[in-house]
């Protein structure tokens, strides 16, 4: 599949009374496209800017969740926030991490290859990177409180 495929097989989903919101409320096994062909739950393509704009709010926060196994490739996570949040063997390939706050978060063993953290807000609150790897990402004008 290519990129805007990947995008577009969540348009019928976000319209759906917040299914967003209690996907990851739930138990990650409900993912509705399953798994990857590498295992890990296939959230390729989510448009959360996009969800920003169709409930007319400025900014999703995510709070407590943990994302184990999982995919974001080709996602957009602009204006995000993500809170005390665990992210533990995921994939985030050609991902928009665009004005990111990124607030007390645990990575561990994630892959980040060509993510755009433009003006993103990286490590506060002590946010931990263990085991990550960065490939050909763009942090210009991104802002690093005390990543760890």
């Amino acid at each position: 599949m290519q990129r805007e495929e990947f995008i577009q097989r969540w348009y019928h989903l976000q319209m759906e009374n917040n299914y967003l919101f209690t996907l990851f409320d739930s138990n990650l096994e409900n993912a509705p496209f399953g798994k990857t062909d590498l295992g890990k739950y296939d959230f390729r393509g989510i448009d959360f800017k996009g969800l920003n704009a169709s409930l007319n709010i400025n900014g999703l926060n995510f709070k407590n969740i943990v994302f184990r196994n999982c995919d974001f490739s080709f996602s957009n996570l602009d204006h995000v926030i993500l809170e005390n949040c665990q992210f533990i063997n995921c994939t985030f390939v050609s991902v928009y991490c665009r004005d990111l706050l990124d607030l007390e978060n645990i990575f561990e063993s994630c892959h980040f290859c060509k993510v755009d953290f433009r003006r993103a807000s990286i490590g506060n609150r002590n946010s931990k990177f263990n085991h990550c790897v960065f490939d050909t990402c763009n942090f210009m004008r991104c802002f690093f409180a005390s990543p760890q």
